[in-house]
Parts: structure tokens; sequence; C-alpha cells
């Protein structure tokens, strides 16, 4: 009789489960409890390929009853994630009106713990100098520092940045904080555009002034802090990508991938996608592939405000979009995965968001873990996609999903976390004394976050 590979894996983990479980119990450093009552604790499952809610508001304690116990709902927001945490700047809902300056946005930093599932507000309004641009922006976390550019304030369009700041949040809370001092040519005041890290450069692409769209590509050095224009898009005299804002793009060693987005009446294929070089310093385009396992055409649905990750894995980078909508009435709430070294797409045929949903983001540290937080939900178009007559609403709801097989020894972790939840409570010589390696334990004690020193 063969014994398959994923057998023995599978074998391998419920051994390495039952050993925790057994080693929890018997462990008064980890677990006490009175012998004569039951212990109720489920058997962990790892899921992958499906979205689950993470109901952080059961965790809140007990003096945590406020507003500020967590995000309000919004939109426009960017979020980002390690290890430990996720953040979310910014943010706007017409629903909450604040100070004057930042008429229904959000002027604040927060901080999701990921293992606690506690929100904590890192940065308010009274911090001078918070952007006042607080919508749309584009947000990257580079050596525990965020990195904000641009961005648009309320009405939208008529207040633009092309400003950068680093916001530090494992630092004690500043009581400034002051826009990057940059030269060179800088992009023009926008929102809606999109960056990448590609080895000392940032990387922004396109963006919109509320009239005009762009996808001119600009690139900010890191060390010299000197911005340059690297690429002006010209469609009329080559066959350069449109203009558009609220795409996203992802990058590989030799590529920028520009993926949807779109400008105030349309949006752009999913099928063909713009590419910019970083060595020819020019653009391309690449017809991507279809799911084999669906009718023609196969491809994700033209699509704008979405999200988007990516990820390594054994089978090259791994991209996975969300939501978005294309036009009044077109919202979405599939979820697809795109090769980057096969360009095939795949849909994920087990997840879909609860609702379609845009202007959303998500995060994930690089596992495959993505992490998806807020955005603008409808709801009224399960029965009748085609239907005039629907609600849509601002959440702040926080959904997680496995979107690969990440290592064994990332399932066995989230298998010690789940059969002990207090474990965040110990600090790093304790964790490591109880047989965790130092890059688990480093993720969740306290005492790892070392503060940034603002170099890039």
């Amino acid at each position: 009789m063969k014994i398959s590979f994923y057998t023995i894996i599978f074998a391998l983990l419920k051994v390495y489960e039952f050993y925790q479980y057994w080693k929890l119990l018997m462990s008064n450093s980890f677990v006490s409890f009175n012998r004569n009552k039951k212990l109720k604790m489920t058997m962990y499952t790892f899921r992958p390929y499906e979205l689950v809610k993470v109901n952080y508001k059961c965790y809140r304690g007990l003096f945590d009853k406020g507003i500020n116990s967590y995000p309000r709902p919004r939109s426009g927001h960017r979020i980002v994630c390690n290890d430990s945490d996720l953040y979310c700047f910014g943010g706007f809902n017409p629903n909450v009106e604040g100070p004057d300056r930042t008429l229904y946005l959000f002027q604040e930093l927060w901080k999701f713990d990921l293992f606690t599932k506690k929100w904590s507000l890192v940065y308010s309004n009274t911090v001078e100098g918070m952007p006042e641009e607080l919508a749309s922006n584009a947000v990257i976390l580079k050596n525990n520092m965020l990195i904000v550019f641009g961005g648009t304030g309320y009405p939208f369009g008529t207040s633009c940045s092309n400003k950068c700041y680093l916001l530090m949040p494992h630092n004690k809370r500043p009581k400034a904080i002051a826009a990057l001092e940059t030269t060179g040519d800088r992009p023009v005041p926008q929102y809606g555009q999109a960056v990448v890290l590609h080895d000392d450069y940032l990387y922004v692409v396109g963006g919109t002034t509320g009239f005009e769209y762009s996808c001119d590509v600009y690139r900010l050095h890191l060390v010299s802090k000197v911005w340059e224009c690297i690429s002006v898009c010209r469609e009329d005299i080559r066959e350069d990508p449109k203009g558009r804002y609220r795409h996203e793009i992802v990058a590989d060693d030799t590529y920028i991938y520009v993926l949807g987005g779109g400008n105030a009446e349309t949006a752009y294929s999913l099928e063909y996608i713009p590419v910019f070089s970083f060595e020819l310093q020019q653009w391309t385009v690449l017809h991507s592939k279809p799911d084999p396992s669906l009718p023609p055409p196969g491809y994700p649905q033209s699509r704008k405000c979405h999200s988007c990750v990516q990820y390594e894995t054994d089978h090259g980078i791994e991209v996975v979009i969300a939501g978005g909508f294309f036009e009044d009435l077109e919202f979405f709430d599939d979820i697809w995965k795109l090769n980057l070294s096969t360009l095939q797409w795949t849909l994920f045929k087990t997840a879909t968001l609860p609702h379609p949903l845009y202007f959303h983001d998500a995060a994930t540290s690089g596992n495959g873990l993505m992490h998806i937080f807020g955005g603008v939900e409808v709801k009224g178009l399960e029965n009748d996609p085609h239907n005039e007559v629907y609600e849509s609403e601002r959440t702040n709801e926080v959904y997680s999903m496995w979107t690969t097989i990440p290592k064994l020894s990332e399932i066995c972790w989230q298998a010690v976390l789940h059969y002990n939840p207090t474990l965040p409570s110990y600090s790093l010589n304790q964790l490591l004394e109880m047989g965790i390696s130092l890059k688990f334990a480093s993720r969740i004690s306290r005492h790892s976050k070392i503060e940034c020193d603002g170099n890039l």
C-alpha cells in the first residue's frame, strides 16, 4: 500500500498537535486549572482557502467600552502588517464628523495585535504634523516604519498630497510628525496612486488629481531622498497604459505589474496586464491565462478599488485580489489568485467575501495569511445582481484567510497559539525557556519590539 506525501505530513502534524496539547495540559507554566472540572478546549483545525471573520469585538477588556476601543467603520484607508501587528492609517466615513480640517476623515493610526485580537490607537489628531490628506493614500511597511505617501482631503481632489511621511509605531508616541525632506523631480500631488519597494527605491505609479489621471512612474531613492521621474505615459505615441487610480501594483525582480484600476467612468482589464521594466524603464503588456476550470472567459472582471497582496511560494510569487467594483451595480465579492511566473489566474471557489466590498484594503506579512479590513459593503444584490435598490454601508470588520499552504512550522505555530491564548503575556526569555524558537517567540514578545531609528 502506497502512502502519499500529504498523508505523512498530515500524520506528523496530528502527532505534533497531540504533543503540544499534552505539554500544555501538563505544564503549570502554561495552564492552571481545577482538575475536578473538565477543561474544554476545541481541537485546532488548519483551514486554508477559507475566509474567516475575526471576532475582535469579543476580546475587549472590561474598560474598553468607548468608541475609541477600536476603529470606526471606514473606507479609503490603508493597512499593512508584519508577523505581529496590523496597522490601519486614515480613512473616510461621511457619517462621522471630525474637526473642520478633517471633515469625515480619520486622522489616526491604529494597531491591531494579531495575537491578542485587540486594537490600540497609536497616533491621533493630537499629534502635531499628522497628514490632513487621509483618503486613498499609498502606504507601505519597511524596517518597522510606515511610509505614507500622497492621499486626498475632503472634498476629494480639493487638497492632494505629494509628501512622504514616516510613522514609527514602536517608538514612544511623538509630539510631532514631519514630512520627509526630499529633493528632485517630485510627483504632482495626487491620490489613489500605488507604491512598491525595489532595491533602495520607492516606486510610485499612477494616481489622480481628481480631474486628471496618470500612469506616470516616479521613484524616490530612500538613501539620498531624491525623487526622479522615470516614465511619463504617452498614449498618443506609444502603447502606454491609460491613466488610472485605485489600481494595485506588485513586483518581482523584473517588472512592476499594474492590476486593474480605472477613472471616474470605467475600470481596466485584468486579462491584459501592463508591466513596467525596472531595467529598461519602459512599458509593455502581458497577456495572462484564464482559470481553465471555469467557462470562458475565465478571467476576473475589470475592476478598481479592490485589494491586493503578494507573497513568495515554492511556485513563485503569488498575488491575491479581492472585491472591488466596475460600474454602478457591478460590485464584486470574489477572490482570485495570480501566479506571476505563469500568469495563471485561479478563482478561489471555496471562499468569497460575505458581501460585495470595495474601498477596503488587505495585507499580509508574506506567509500567505491575508487580512482584510474595512471598506464599503453592498447588500441587497444577493438574489438579483441587477437590483437598483441596494444598501451600502462602511464596515470595520476584520477577515483573515490562508491563501496558500504555508510551511509546516507555520501551521504548528497556529496550533500552539490556539491551545494557549495566554502566550502573548509572557516575556521573551520565558517563551524561549518554554522551548519556543526565537523566530516565533519574537513575534509575540512585547520586549522584541525594537524602536525605529528612522533609517530607511
